[in-house]
C-alpha cells in the first residue's frame, strides 16, 4: 500500500470504528482485513463480479476488497461506475460499509447471509452507516413525489429507506429484518403514507 493512502487509512480509522460499533453484531475481536486495489484493472481482477462497485466483501475469507484511491485526496476512484452513481463515496463510507457485510456474515453465517434479500442485506449497511455523499433529504422528496432516478445511488438510498423504518419506527433489530417475511415494495409503501404527507 502507498505510503500516502496508508495515511488516509489511518486518519479514516477513528470514524470506521465508530460506524462499525453501531451494529449490533459488533465485537472488539472482529478483525477487518481488506486489499486496496492500486488501480481498476486490479480492481476488476479481485472483484469480477461486481467490477463498477467501491468494495466488495468476501464472507468466506472475511476479507473486503475496496476499489481504488486517489493518494493526494484519500477519494475512492469510481472509474465505470460514474455514470450511474455520480457522487463518490468517502474512504469512511466504502470501508465501514464492506466492515458492516462482513460482521453480518459472521454472524448469521456465510451461506444465510448471501442469500439476504439485497435490499435486507445492503439496505442493513447502508442504515448503519449512511453515506455522507447522498443527499438524503433530496432523494426523500424525489421519492415521495414519484421522480428519484433509475440508478444505484437511488437503489441504495430505498434500502436505506425501508430498512431504517423498521428499526426505527417498528423497533426491529438488524437480526429480526433478515428473518422476517416482509415485501420490500409493501415497506416502502408504508414509508410513503407515513413520510410522504
Amino acid at each position: 500500500m502507498d505510503k500516502e493512502i496508508k495515511q488516509h487509512v489511518i486518519r479514516a480509522e477513528p470514524e470506521i470504528i465508530s460506524r462499525l460499533k453501531r451494529s449490533e453484531f459488533y465485537s472488539d475481536a472482529f478483525t477487518l482485513k481488506m486489499t486496496i486495489a492500486s488501480h481498476n484493472f486490479q480492481y476488476t481482477v479481485m472483484v469480477p463480479y461486481f467490477p463498477r462497485s467501491f468494495g466488495a466483501a468476501y464472507p468466506f475469507f472475511n476479507y473486503a476488497f475496496i476499489a481504488p484511491i486517489d493518494a493526494q485526496t484519500g477519494e475512492i476512484i469510481a472509474g465505470a461506475r460514474t455514470k450511474l452513481q455520480p457522487a463518490t463515496p468517502s474512504l469512511e463510507d466504502v470501508i465501514a460499509h464492506e466492515g458492516i457485510h462482513l460482521m453480518v456474515n459472521k454472524a448469521l453465517g456465510s451461506v444465510k447471509a448471501r442469500f439476504l434479500p439485497t435490499w435486507k442485506y445492503e439496505g442493513y449497511a447502508e442504515h448503519i452507516s449512511p453515506p455522507k455523499h447522498r443527499d438524503a433529504k433530496k432523494m426523500l422528496a424525489d421519492f415521495c413525489g414519484d421522480t428519484l432516478e433509475d440508478s444505484a445511488s437511488s437503489d441504495y438510498f430505498l434500502y436505506r429507506l425501508a430498512v431504517g423504518h423498521l428499526m426505527e419506527a417498528k423497533g426491529m433489530k438488524g437480526r429480526d429484518v433478515f428473518e422476517s417475511e416482509l415485501e420490500f415494495s409493501d415497506v416502502l409503501s408504508e414509508v410513503k403514507s407515513l413520510r410522504c404527507l
